[in-house]
């Protein structure tokens, strides 16, 4: 047989028994990634609010390609201790530092921020000093009634890219309150 029908032959043969392993490893894996995802999310509204059953979480269906919420990567509704809060995943897009995926709950009634906790953290700035749960949350409530939002000394740009985050969600949540939708 001829080298130039050999070679590409030989190469379809090992793209397929590749691609038929890459495959199978896919199926293989996926519900498990899937279900430690779904663990992982879990155990963060249990840190949010502490008496949650996580049965009752209510995914709230947004299109948030819209650039005016484009650090929202979800939002779902937590019924807790008698009242209901919608909490917010939320990363900043800040790429000179790194990003900050975060939850910030809103209780529905109220619209106060009674939550907030960093989920995952690759910033290589000062996003660390944002990690203290309690100092920061009570920041953020004050910042929800006109306040400031948090500073930390050197954490200009992870400040702005989180606030930034939090505009959106507040903006959103008051879409919400409203009636509408981001839609």
């Amino acid at each position: 047989m001829n080298k130039f029908i050999k070679l590409p032959l030989f190469l379809g043969g090992v793209c397929l028994f590749f691609g038929t392993a890459l495959a199978a490893v896919y199926n293989v894996c996926n519900p498990i990634i899937q279900q430690n995802e779904l663990e992982k999310k879990n155990a963060a509204y249990k840190n949010l609010y502490a008496n949650v059953d996580v049965s009752s979480i209510k995914e709230l269906e947004y299109d948030f390609s819209s650039a005016d919420y484009k650090n929202i990567r979800g939002v779902v509704e937590v019924p807790h201790d008698n009242l209901s809060s919608y909490v917010y995943s939320l990363e900043t897009d800040n790429p000179q530092s790194g990003n900050v995926s975060f939850m910030m709950g809103i209780q529905k009634d109220t619209g106060k921020i009674d939550s907030y906790a960093i989920i995952s953290n690759n910033n290589s700035g000062y996003a660390s000093k944002y990690e203290n749960n309690e100092t920061v949350l009570g920041e953020l409530k004050s910042y929800d009634s006109t306040g400031t939002f948090p500073v930390y000394s050197g954490a200009t740009k992870t400040k702005n890219a989180m606030k930034k985050a939090v505009d959106q969600a507040l903006n959103h949540f008051k879409s919400l309150s409203l009636g509408g939708n981001n839609e």
